[in-house]
């Protein structure tokens, strides 16, 4: 029961560290920078041997934001479908083109609620342009994630896709 309990809070943990993190910027030194007025996005995922999905703006919210809080630099890849709340959220440590281990993730379709496991995705980032004001995040992130998630009993399964976001 544990683990479902941690599984359940996963998105609100990942808003929770979000909301801490944007207090950063009234220390110097730390900052977090995001903009949710996303001109152009899609976000494709599958699930297993499911067929894949494709998210794309104005009919879903996907956004990228990027923040520090005195330890690394992170980016965190956000996609929420409105019609039927399905909710995934990608987080790695760094603002550049690379490759890179998720170090946090969810997604929620419905019931069904997986995480990432240490290790278990790997973040491909093709592009990684963005111009900050201070205020707003303004650029293209482009890249392809691959590995596994896990349910509240670490049964794996595979998770796949792409993303190409302008905001």
């Amino acid at each position: 029961m544990k683990n479902t309990y941690y599984l359940k809070q996963s998105p609100l943990i990942f808003l929770a560290l979000a909301l801490i993190i944007s207090s950063c910027t009234k220390i110097p030194g730390h900052y977090i920078n995001g903009n949710t007025t996303t001109t152009g996005a899609t976000f494709t995922y599958q699930l297993g041997s499911a067929a894949s999905v494709t998210l794309t703006t104005p009919s879903h919210l996907i956004s990228f934001a990027q923040a520090n809080a005195g330890g690394p630099d992170v980016t965190v890849i956000s996609a929420f479908n409105i019609s039927t709340s399905d909710n995934i959220g990608l987080q790695f440590d760094a603002t550049q083109p690379g490759t890179y281990t998720s170090s946090f993730g969810y997604f929620e379709v419905g019931a069904l609620k997986l995480h990432v496991p240490p290790g278990g995705e790997t973040i491909k980032v093709t592009t990684y342009n963005f111009a900050d004001n201070g205020q707003q995040l303004k650029g293209t992130i482009k890249g392809s994630f691959s590995g596994f998630m896990a349910d509240s009993l670490n049964n794996q399964v595979k998770f796949s896709g792409s993303f190409n976001i302008t905001q």
